[in-house]
């Protein structure tokens, strides 16, 4: 699966309006998010393992762990919240900043990180954070913007003005 083919997955549940409802709600909707993805991940692919893995010596867990085609893919998901414009009660760079440094717990063959946001301001947020790299790709429907970064790979542009204080080197 490449990041394109993740990233449309992704991108179906707002085209749908499973996104928009979720959104409407007011409410924190990244499980909702989850829900609907595993859900395409199923139907579309097969995949019948997605589920959040336990990050190794912590209490916390991965959005999504699968296997496909015998890759191993982890990938950390943030959606923006309606009431604040925050992303799991985070800025999105401090949003983004966390769960890099927590993806590269997983030896995985895919580290991904993907962030939906709704809000003009957010999306040009993530647009402006996504021209920062190559390791960015970028989709957009119903009124939504997702972006997808490969952390493997560089540049990725993350995380920026924090990277001498980061424990783990990208």
């Amino acid at each position: 699966m490449t990041e394109a083919d993740f990233l449309n997955l992704v991108m179906q549940g707002a085209g749908r309006g499973s996104y928009e409802e979720g959104w409407e709600s007011g409410a924190a909707w990244e499980i909702h998010a989850q829900v609907v993805i595993a859900a395409f991940l199923r139907s579309g692919y097969g995949i019948t393992d997605a589920r959040e893995l336990a990050y190794p010596g912590s209490q916390e867990h991965c959005d999504f762990g699968f296997t496909h085609d015998g890759r191993k893919y982890a990938v950390e998901l943030k959606v923006e919240n309606k009431k604040d414009g925050k992303f799991a009660g985070m800025s999105l760079d401090q949003a983004m900043l966390t769960d890099v440094n927590k993806l590269h717990a997983f030896n995985a063959d895919e580290l991904w990180f993907v962030v939906i946001a709704r809000s003009n301001d957010a999306k040009g947020r993530l647009l402006a954070t996504a021209e920062r790299g190559d390791s960015w790709i970028v989709d957009h429907e119903g009124g939504f913007l997702a972006a997808l970064c490969n952390i493997k790979t560089q540049p990725h542009g993350l995380p920026w003005a924090r990277y001498e204080k980061s424990a783990l080197k990208f």
